[in-house]
């Protein structure tokens, strides 16, 4: 690599992780990491680098993402007719209707109705889209418009989430009859939805709009009609729509029944979540702490006594548990939280699972309690990665926090040490950028140098 090269990256630590996202084109990590920095760059208006770090991602689905995300941005920028020569050049349809949804709903958040029709018009696919710019006319008192815009949708799914969102502006405004004149006809239209799954589902929704409407024995009439539909539903539509309307009924503070419903569900990786679920709505009522956290026990227990059969079922079990170390970190429970991390299976799950949970806590804003959490994790890489996460939450609060920088600076100290140079490599990239995004561009500049320096270790390991 020339001196010239060098001394250029390093004045940019977007370019430095760019350089290094390069050597490190054979690790698994690198769409992810190339489909991150092509971001940054969208986001700083470099819209030429990004595309051109998109179009070296290696998997198309995630390309095309990306290239889809870059084109919003652009948008957001002022950048419009870029933004649509953009998404024309993407091959799948699914991501250029995405990323026009996003910028049509982003004009309608704006109170730019006749823009934002506009451009869903162009769409292949635009119900989901013309739902959901009703909604913001709705919210912005453009009742007469959000309606007319109802009544453009074939599908009677999308034309109840409209009117359910329309009804909710006018519950908002104070205005309850009308939002349960809007709510019936929401009804009707739940009515003609052809799958059980999606009826029953639709329903509960509409209940809890219903109750917040002040018509709570309308709400608990819908609410039953939701569990009747869903009895009817397939097996493997079921039980996820039992799982909603349970958490229906805990959102309305019926919390027994939210449980009765729970026990109905057969599957254990399906009646898991949904008592996780239940948890988390259950600790927000501060008179239901310790129900909560039995909720979240009896989840751990369910899935610690099921035997995954498949690695499907074991990958399940995995993500649960490090939901559970979570949700009890979040609930003031670290002890709980490592204990469930223990019954992990492998080694890299459990750190994994820890230094999520401490990432957690940190935007939360709850910093000593994820570096508390950042104790328990053996593995430097995942406890590097974790420091990164923490400090960046901090530092992103307060850029110039003193205590944020020295956990950045405990995050550089240990990847120096890792047995991986890719991974020295990745940890020093980003530490860069955090500093750049603190302000610290001199020292962003002297990690970018090391990084690059060490590519040099990591193209031998990757054998290039």
């Amino acid at each position: 690599m020339s001196e010239e090269y060098e001394e250029l990256e390093v004045r940019d630590a977007l370019g430095g992780a760019l350089r290094v996202a390069g050597a490190v084109k054979n690790a698994e990590s690198y769409d992810e990491l190339a489909a991150a920095i092509s971001q940054r760059y969208a986001a700083r208006e470099d819209y030429d680098r990004a595309v051109e770090l998109a179009d070296t991602i290696n998997d198309p689905y995630t390309r095309d993402r990306t290239l889809s995300e870059v084109a919003v941005k652009a948008a957001a920028a002022g950048q419009e007719e870029y933004a649509f020569e953009l998404l024309a050049s993407i091959e799948d349809v699914s991501h250029q209707d995405t990323g026009a949804s996003s910028i049509a709903i982003a004009h309608a958040a704006a109170g730019e109705f006749d823009r934002a029709v506009e451009i869903a018009d162009s769409m292949e696919d635009n119900s989901a889209t013309l739902a959901e710019i009703a909604s913001h006319c709705a919210a912005r008192g453009e009742y007469e418009r959000a309606l007319s815009l109802v009544e453009r949708l074939d599908f009677p799914l999308y034309a109840a989430l409209a009117l359910m969102r329309i009804a909710g502006s006018y519950i908002e405004a104070g205005q309850t009859s009308e939002a349960s004149s809007l709510l019936s006809q929401a009804l009707r239209q739940a009515a003609a939805i052809d799958t059980l799954d999606e009826k029953a589902t639709t329903l509960s929704e509409i209940a809890l709009k219903f109750s917040a409407a002040g018509q709570e024995e309308q709400a608990a009439q819908v609410l039953a009609q939701a569990l009747a539909v869903a009895e009817h539903a397939e097996t493997a539509y079921k039980e996820p729509a039992l799982a909603q309307i349970a958490a229906s009924h805990s959102r309305l503070g019926q919390y027994d029944a939210a449980v009765k419903i729970t026990e109905k569900i057969e599957d254990v990786y399906q009646a898991a979540p949904t008592l996780i679920t239940l948890a988390f709505i259950e600790h927000e009522d501060e008179t239901r702490q310790s129900e909560a956290q039995q909720l979240l026990s009896d989840a751990y227990d369910l899935v610690r006594e099921e035997a995954p059969d498949t690695q499907s079922e074991e990958s399940q079990r995995n993500s649960l548990l490090a939901l559970i170390v979570r949700r009890n970190a979040e609930f003031g429970r670290p002890e709980e939280a490592q204990k469930v991390a223990e019954s992990l299976y492998a080694p890299d799950e459990k750190h994994r699972a820890l230094a999520s949970a401490a990432s957690s806590l940190a935007e939360a804003g709850k910093y000593d309690d994820a570096l508390a959490l950042v104790k328990a994790i053996d593995d430097d890489g995942y406890k590097t990665g974790a420091l990164l996460r923490i400090s960046r939450a901090m530092l992103t609060a307060q850029p110039d926090d003193e205590r944020g920088l020295g956990v950045l600076s405990e995050a550089v100290s240990l990847s120096e040490g890792l047995a991986r140079p890719v991974d020295t490599v990745q940890a020093l990239a980003d530490a860069a950028v955090t500093y750049t995004e603190a302000g610290h561009t001199e020292r962003a500049a002297q990690l970018m140098r090391d990084a690059l320096l060490e590519i040099k270790s990591v193209k031998g390991e990757y054998g290039k």
